[in-house]
C-alpha cells in the first residue's frame, strides 16, 4: 500500500498529490498494487521456507551429532572390560559429543526408603543429582524420570521442567543448574528393569520423535552390552578362582608340612604365617593368643607380610570387646568362637575406629577374615589373614581356612601335651 501511494505522489500527474487526473493511470495503479501484493507474499513465503529449511538443516544437524555419539558409545559396549568403565564412558560421550547437559545411571536400592543410587553421573550439572532427592517409590519423590522409570520400566520424557507439576519438589534446583526438559530410558537385563539412563538437556522441548527413536535404541544396545559386560566379569572371577584356589590348596599343604615339622608352638604359628602370604597371596597373616583378665586381652604371637607397619596393624586386628576396636573381625572372632569375614573394609562401618591410622600409615586393606582357635571347645587365639582385593574369601576359600584352623588347633594341643607332630 506505501509503495502505491508513493507511485501515485511522486510520479503520476498531477505530482506531488493524490489525485489521479488521468482515468488511465488507474489502471496501471491497480496492477501495480496488484504486482505489489504478490511479490510481497512470494517473498514472505521464501522467506518463511528459508527459515523452514535453516531449521530443519539445525535439526539434522543436532540428530547427526547425537547419531555420531551414540554410535561413539556404542563403541564403548565393544571395549568396556568392566561394568562401571562402561557406564561411566556412555555418560561421558553423551555430555560431550552429543551435547546435553547431564548424563546419569541410577540403579535401586532394596532399602526401605527405595532410594536410587548413581553409578555413573557426568555432566556440567553432575552437583544437581548429589543434592536432589530421588527415590523410585510412590512417594513425591519418585516421580521424577528415574524413579518413574524404574517403577514402570516405561521411557519417562519430560519436555518442559518448570512446567511439570510431578517434579515440583526439583523446579529450583534444576533452574540453578539449568536443567530444562529430560528423559529417563530404562536398561534391562533377562527381562528386569536393572538400571535407568537419565538425560537432561538446557533447553525445552529437547527430545522430539526422532531423537527419543534413537536414544530408546541406544539405551537397548546399552542393556545387551551390560550383560555382555556382566558375563566377561563372571567369567573371569570364575577363572580367577579356580586359579586362586588352586594356590590356595598348594599353600595349605605347604601348612601342613610345616606344622607337622614344628617342634614349638612359635615355629608353628610363625611358619603357617609365612606360607599364608608367601604362597598364598595373602597381604597379611597373624596369629593373637587370648589372655584373659590380661592387658592387651589378645597378645600377638606371630605375623607375616604387611610391610614396614606389620606390628601395628596386627595390633590394631587383634583388639577385643574391651577396646574401641573390638568391632573388629578378630575380636568378633574371640568371643562368637565363629569365623568373622569383612569383605568391604573400606565401607564397613564396624571398622571405623580403625580407618584414621590405617590411612595415617598408607595401608590399603579390602577384605579380612578372622578364624578361631580351639581348643577342647575354648578359644584360645584367632587366624588373621588380610588381602588387598575387596570382596576376597569366597565361601569354598572359607571353608579351607576353617579346616585349616582346626588342623592348626590339634597340632597346637599335641604340642602342648608334650608331644610332637607325626
Amino acid at each position: 500500500v506505501a509503495s502505491v501511494l508513493a507511485l501515485n505522489f511522486f510520479f503520476l500527474p498531477p505530482v506531488g498529490t493524490f489525485r489521479i487526473s488521468d482515468p488511465g493511470n488507474w489502471a496501471a495503479l491497480v496492477a501495480f498494487l496488484a504486482v505489489s501484493l504478490i511479490g510481497s507474499d512470494l517473498s514472505a513465503r521464501i522467506r518463511a521456507r528459508e527459515r523452514e529449511v535453516l531449521a530443519r538443516h539445525d535439526e539434522l544437524a543436532r540428530l547427526s551429532r547425537i547419531q555420531q555419539a551414540l554410535f561413539q558409545a556404542t563403541g564403548a559396549l565393544l571395549h568396556a572390560t568392566t561394568e562401571a568403565q562402561l557406564l561411566e564412558d556412555v555418560c561421558r560421550v553423551v555430555t560431550g559429543r552429543a551435547g546435553y547437559r547431564l548424563a546419569s545411571i541410577g540403579v535401586p536400592e532394596k532399602g526401605p526408603d527405595k532410594a536410587v543410587r548413581f553409578v555413573a553421573v557426568v555432566g556440567e550439572a553432575a552437583d544437581y543429582l548429589r543434592k536432589a532427592k530421588i527415590s523410585w517409590d510412590d512417594s513425591a519423590y519418585g516421580q521424577g524420570p528415574t524413579g518413574s522409570a524404574l517403577r514402570t520400566g516405561q521411557p519417562q520424557v519430560v519436555q518442559d521442567f518448570a512446567g511439570s507439576s510431578r517434579l515440583a519438589l526439583w523446579h529450583e534446583l534444576a533452574g540453578t543448574y539449568g536443567l530444562q526438559s529430560c528423559v529417563g530410558l530404562p536398561l534391562r537385563s533377562d527381562g528386569k528393569v536393572i538400571a535407568v539412563l537419565t538425560i537432561y538437556s538446557a533447553e525445552k522441548n529437547s527430545f522430539d520423535s526422532a531423537e527419543l527413536a534413537m536414544l530408546e535404541r541406544f539405551a537397548a544396545e546399552l542393556s545387551f552390552g551390560v550383560q555382555a559386560v556382566r558375563q566377561k566379569e563372571e567369567r573371569n572371577r570364575f577363572q580367577q578362582q579356580v586359579v586362586r584356589l588352586s594356590r590356595f590348596q598348594k599353600a595349605l599343604l605347604n601348612a601342613h608340612g610345616v606344622m607337622m615339622r614344628a617342634r614349638t608352638e612359635a615355629n608353628l604359628y610363625d611358619g603357617i604365617c609365612k606360607v599364608i602370604v608367601e604362597d598364598a597371596g595373602y597381604l597379611l597373616a597373624g596369629v593373637g593368643l587370648v589372655q584373659h583378665d590380661a592387658v592387651p586381652p589378645i597378645r600377638p604371637v606371630a605375623v607375616a607380610g604387611g610391610g614396614a607397619h606389620t606390628a601395628e596393624i596386627l595390633q590394631f586386628a587383634l583388639a577385643r570387646a574391651q577396646e574401641a576396636d573390638g568391632s573388629g573381625p578378630a575380636g568378633r572372632a574371640v568371643r562368637s568362637g565363629e569365623v568373622q569375614v569383612i569383605r568391604h573394609r573400606a565401607t564397613d562401618p564396624t571398622l571405623d575406629p580403625w580407618r584414621p591410622r590405617l590411612a595415617a600409615i598408607g595401608v590399603t586393606i579390602g577384605s579380612t577374615a578372622a578364624l578361631p582357635l580351639k581348643r577342647a571347645g575354648e578359644v584360645f587365639g584367632v587366624l588373621a589373614v588380610f588381602s588387598t582385593v575387596e570382596s576376597d574369601f569366597l565361601d569354598d576359600e572359607i571353608a579351607m581356612l576353617e579346616s585349616f584352623a582346626d588342623d592348626i588347633a590339634f597340632y597346637v594341643d599335641v604340642l602342648r601335651r608334650g608331644g610332637a607332630p607325626s
